[in-house]
C-alpha cells in the first residue's frame, strides 16, 4: 500500500478566467483512500499482524489524517468558490466591509495554501510537509460560517425592504 501512495500526486487547474491555480482533489484518489483505510483497519484484527502492529496502526492513522485533510480542503474548496464572486464585487464589499475583510484575509490564506501544495503535491506527505494546515483549514471554515451567516442576513435585509 505504501508503495502506490508515493506517486499518488495532487493536481491543480486553472481557476475560471485566471492565472489562479487550485488544487483539486480527484475521485480516485479518494477512492483509493478508502479503500485503503479500510484494507489497514482489517490488518490490525488479523492475527497475523502481531509484530507489525504498531506500524499498521501508524499507517492507518497516517491514511485518517489524509482523509481528514481531503474533507476539510473540500468543504473550504466549496465554500471559497461559492463566496469568491460575491466578495470580489465591490458593491458587495463596500456594503458587507467586515464580511469583505474576512473574505480577503481568507482569499489571501487560501491561496497561500494551494501553492504550498502545488509546490508539494504529493499527498502521502500532506501530513508531514504541510503540519498546520488541516488547523488552518478548520480555522477557515470558522471564518466561511461567519462570513456566509452575514451574507444571508444582508440577504434576508434586501427580501424585507423589497417585500
Amino acid at each position: 500500500m505504501k508503495q502506490e501512495w508515493t506517486d499518488i500526486l495532487l493536481s491543480a487547474t486553472a481557476y475560471r478566467d485566471t492565472d489562479f491555480k487550485m488544487v483539486y482533489i480527484s475521485d480516485e484518489i479518494e477512492v483509493k483512500l478508502e479503500g485503503h483505510l479500510i484494507k489497514s483497519q482489517m490488518m490490525t484484527t488479523s492475527p497475523f499482524a502481531g509484530a507489525l502492529i504498531s506500524e499498521i496502526k501508524a499507517w492507518t492513522n497516517k491514511l485518517q489524517q489524509i482523509r481528514a485533510f481531503i474533507r476539510a480542503w473540500n468543504k473550504c474548496q466549496v465554500n471559497w468558490i461559492h463566496l469568491e464572486p460575491i466578495f470580489t464585487t465591490e458593491d458587495i464589499a463596500y456594503q458587507m466591509p467586515d464580511e469583505a475583510r474576512m473574505f480577503k484575509g481568507i482569499d489571501v490564506t487560501w491561496h497561500a495554501a494551494n501553492t504550498m501544495l502545488i509546490d508539494k503535491p504529493a499527498v502521502i506527505s500532506i501530513d508531514t510537509n504541510h503540519p498546520d494546515l488541516i488547523a488552518n483549514l478548520t480555522s477557515m471554515m470558522k471564518t466561511f460560517e461567519a462570513i456566509q451567516s452575514g451574507f444571508n442576513f444582508y440577504l434576508e435585509k434586501k427580501r424585507n425592504y423589497f417585500a
